[in-house]
């Protein structure tokens, strides 16, 4: 929300300048700074930020080994309607970000799929 004309604006994100997946998550982080951030890579969701800790612990998730990529946290696919509704019921919105098959340099490119707000109407 604009302070100063008190309206709701669009905020314009694009996550193809990085040349990480670290770049793209705080990229797409940032711009979804109040929501919880599902950042699919491969065949996990993944999580990078030290902030996650709260959201980690929520879950139940294990710090995962050093990487390359810099995830801290992570659960494969196949768990992540587990981890939503479980999100959901703290009251927390969840905005899932995918790949979209094309690649930037070596890395795929990735876009918002979906945005979960509690209380909403959803089948999951």
């Amino acid at each position: 929300m604009d302070a100063i004309s008190q309206t709701v604006s669009r905020r314009r994100f694009d996550a193809s300048g990085f040349c990480t997946v670290l770049g793209q998550y705080r990229c797409f982080s940032g711009c979804f700074a109040h929501d919880v951030v599902f950042f699919k890579v491969g065949r996990f969701i993944e999580f990078y930020g030290e902030a996650d800790q709260a959201i980690a612990d929520l879950l139940g998730l294990q710090r995962l080994r050093a990487n390359r990529r810099g995830a801290l946290w992570g659960f494969p696919v196949a768990f992540a309607r587990h981890y939503l509704r479980r999100l959901l019921k703290a009251g927390l919105p969840v905005v899932c970000i995918v790949e979209t098959g094309q690649y930037l340099n070596r890395i795929q490119e990735r876009r918002v799929f979906c945005r979960v707000v509690p209380g909403k109407s959803l089948t999951v």
